[in-house]
């Protein structure tokens, strides 16, 4: 995958500490990764803004991540996901509440998918990913 030009310049400015480039990075990227984890924790989606500002820094802190022509959104979804497993080996489900009940049946049969199925599934519907970028990030 190669990175945009426009993105390279971007990152390049962030990586600098540059306050105005941090927040077009925020803007750009930023809704798409927290729709993502706001489905992937379910309610315990008030742990998706620690989750987030992680993956970003992790991101950008890398020295690794832009050598290897990978866009900055794989790279921070990369990190997302690291962190939902450390999260989901670190605590057991909670049960689902105060949800609407139609949403509570989504949240159920989400959470009733095998891991890989369900990351899939988010991929698609909250970060809009195609196919080729999916399996890129997942390593198929």
């Amino acid at each position: 995958m190669k990175i945009p030009a426009d993105e390279e310049i971007l990152i390049s400015c962030c990586k600098k500490k540059d306050t105005q480039s941090l927040r077009a990075l925020a803007e750009s990227y930023g809704h798409a990764c927290y729709g993502f984890l706001r489905a992937a924790l379910g309610v315990r989606a008030n742990l998706a803004h620690e989750i987030l500002a992680d993956a970003f820094a992790e991101t950008l802190d890398s020295s690794v991540s832009f050598q290897q022509d990978e866009p900055f959104l794989v790279g921070v979804t990369k990190r997302l996901l690291k962190g939902l497993n450390q999260l989901k080996n670190k605590e057991a489900k909670g049960p689902l509440s105060d949800l609407d009940t139609r949403v509570q049946i989504v949240f159920e049969a989400l959470a009733a998918l095998p891991w890989e199925q369900r990351v899939l599934v988010l991929f698609r519907d909250q970060m809009d990913f195609d196919y080729e970028e999916m399996a890129y990030i997942l390593g198929s």
